[in-house]
Parts: structure tokens; sequence; C-alpha cells
């Protein structure tokens, strides 16, 4: 079994005393500072259909922002697998209301047949669709109180020329 592999706490204990047996040492262990700052992570995803913004918020306590925007990555990652998945077992779903299980066993035969391209590019769609617009990683009382919209196509470059007629009350200026 891989180091690692397990679902067992016990067993993974196990695996960590006979690493530390070999002479390795706990990382945290041999840091000369172990600080550790509590940063916030702000996901925006927007909604082409309705202009909504959706903001999820989370926090990670780490040593710098990288380790927390790696953290957060992690768990992206396990979302966005998941939601590859989900759109792979909606797609044979669909496909079972549609036509039956002699169908299903075809489409999804077809779907390996050329490599996996197909099940690859389904998979891929739903992981893609679960790509945030905007990551913002920091301060986490700063992150909370930032107010976030969508403008229309068309309405931003007239919000920015009135605000610059607003902001400029000469031609010279």
């Amino acid at each position: 079994m891989g180091i690692g592999t397990s679902d067992s706490a016990e067993e993974f204990e196990e695996q960590i005393k006979a690493i530390e047996e070999m002479g390795f040492v706990n990382l945290i262990d041999e840091k000369l500072f172990k600080g550790f700052v509590p940063y916030g992570i702000s996901t925006l995803h927007t909604d082409d259909d309705d202009d909504e913004v959706i903001i999820n918020k989370c926090h990670s306590v780490a040593t710098n922002p990288v380790i927390a925007m790696a953290e957060y990555w992690e768990n992206h990652t396990h979302m966005a697998i998941a939601s590859g998945l989900k759109s792979l077992i909606n797609m044979i779903i669909e496909t079972c209301d549609k036509y039956g299980a002699e169908e299903i066993i075809a489409v999804l035969k077809k779907l390996i047949d050329d490599d996996g391209a197909g099940m690859t590019e389904i998979m891929l769609k739903g992981i893609y669709q679960t790509q945030p617009d905007v990551i913002s990683i920091g301060n986490p009382h700063i992150l909370n109180n930032v107010v976030s919209g969508v403008i229309p196509d068309g309405k931003f470059s007239d919000d920015v020329e009135n605000f610059l007629k607003k902001v400029v009350e000469t031609e010279e200026e």
C-alpha cells in the first residue's frame, strides 16, 4: 500500500511513525518561526443568465498567502472533480431516461472508444464550469467588506464617462 492511501487514522499514524523511525522529522518542528496568519479567501462567480454575483467565503490559517491559495486550490480541485463526475452521471441518467440500458452501454462504449476524448470532454466541461471568476486572498476583515456586482455590457463605459464629467470640470483638466 502506498503512503497516505489508507482511510484508517490508525494506519496513517503507523505510517508517520515508520517514517520518523527512518530519521525523517516533521517539517513544522524544523521551522525557525512557527507563525501563522488567518487569511480570508473570497471567490466570486457570476451567473451569465441573470447577472447575479455569488460570493463564497472561507478562511485558512497558514504561514503565507501562497500556502492559503494552495489549500484553497486543493479544495477547489476536489469540488471541480465532483462537478465533473456529476456531469457525467447526469449524462448517463438522461440517456437512461430517454433510451434505456442498451443505449447507455452503447453511448458509454462510444465515449471510451475514442481514447476517452468524449468522456474527458464531458468531465472537463463540468470541471471548468466550477472555475471562479475572481479569487481574493487577504485580511478577512477587509475581504468581508468588499462589495461587488455585475455591470451590463456598455453600461460600464457610460458610468466611467459620467464619472469623468463630474471629476473634470474644465477642458484643461
